[in-house]
């Protein structure tokens, strides 16, 4: 009687396969990983970048302005201005240097907020900048 074979001693086994594709998958997961963290990142240095350029931009066009012209509540005119972005959200403080003294007010504290949204968190970027009043 003749002996059949039925294995093959050529090609791949289930086994094989599967710890093939176990591989590949680690190796996806890994390299997939890897290019959400670049993106992110990326997107993150682009909205912080903005934001320090829009920052920039409002304070030397403040530093620009008469010292009886910069006054609180304007966050809008900036914002029609500059045309920021619905993810940039700007707030603009002004108060007395000499706030609560008897000396006179020459120099005013300006405090630019400008929050963002990335993905599900939030960041600020604050700066405070003294403006003189010119005699």
């Amino acid at each position: 009687m003749k002996k059949v074979n039925l294995k093959a001693n050529s090609g791949f086994t289930m086994t094989d396969l599967i710890i093939a594709l176990l591989i590949f998958s680690i190796f996806t997961g890994l390299i997939g990983t890897l290019m959400y963290s670049s993106v992110k990142v990326n997107v993150q240095t682009k909205m912080a970048g903005a934001a320090a350029n829009y920052a920039i931009q409002i304070l030397e066009d403040i530093d620009k302005m008469s010292y009886e012209g910069v006054t609180n509540g304007m966050e809008d005119y900036y914002r029609t201005k500059l045309l920021l972005p619905t993810g940039f959200d700007l707030l603009i403080e002004v108060s007395n240097y000499n706030d609560g003294t008897d000396k006179e007010d020459l120099i005013k504290i300006v405090q630019l907020t400008i929050s963002y949204k990335i993905a599900n968190s939030s960041e600020k970027l604050r700066i405070e900048k003294l403006k003189v009043k010119e005699l």
